[in-house]
């Protein structure tokens, strides 16, 4: 992609950005360099999970599972320290990122919780898919998105598919 691509897309991306709201938590994080052979990006060491938003409300969510079906973790969702429930977007919109612990927290529940705890990322990853969502909330978990899937081409547009 040519640098003057690039910034055309980067500033439609702000222009959307401003005028939705919606702020992806990596949209500013990593530039792209143009003359550079490959994308770096930064791991986050958690567990990938879907959101589904249907006309601005959180329908779904899911892990990656297989890649084709996940388990569904939509009970846990709401417990989750930044995931909103309802976002201004009409239609359909589908976003993944990674559910993780932040290490300060993972230090503090290590201290104080059960001695086998050996990382965060299986802390995180078991959290998620507890069935009580009163546990995953005293395990801090964060949602940092990286890709929209669905719903790009509608995102901030006042369509009702």
């Amino acid at each position: 992609m040519s640098d003057a691509v690039y910034n055309r897309l980067f500033d439609e991306l702000a222009v959307m950005e401003q005028k939705t709201g919606i702020v992806l938590s990596n949209s500013h994080l990593v530039s792209m360099l143009a003359v550079a052979p490959a994308l770096l990006m930064l791991k986050l060491d958690g567990l990938t999970v879907k959101l589904c938003y249907e006309n601005g409300r959180l329908v779904e969510a899911s892990t990656r599972g297989d890649g084709e079906t996940g388990e569904d973790v939509t009970h846990n969702v709401p417990v989750f320290c930044n995931v909103p429930l309802k976002i201004p977007h009409k239609g359909k919109l589908t976003v993944t990122g990674e559910g993780l612990i932040h290490t300060d927290d993972f230090e503090q529940m290590k201290g104080s919780e059960d001695k086998d705890i050996k990382n965060a990322r299986n802390l995180a990853a078991g959290s998620i898919r507890l069935l009580d969502p009163a546990i995953c909330k005293d395990r801090s978990i964060y949602f940092y998105a990286f890709n929209v899937i669905e719903g790009m081409d509608t995102l901030g547009g006042n369509t009702d598919s």
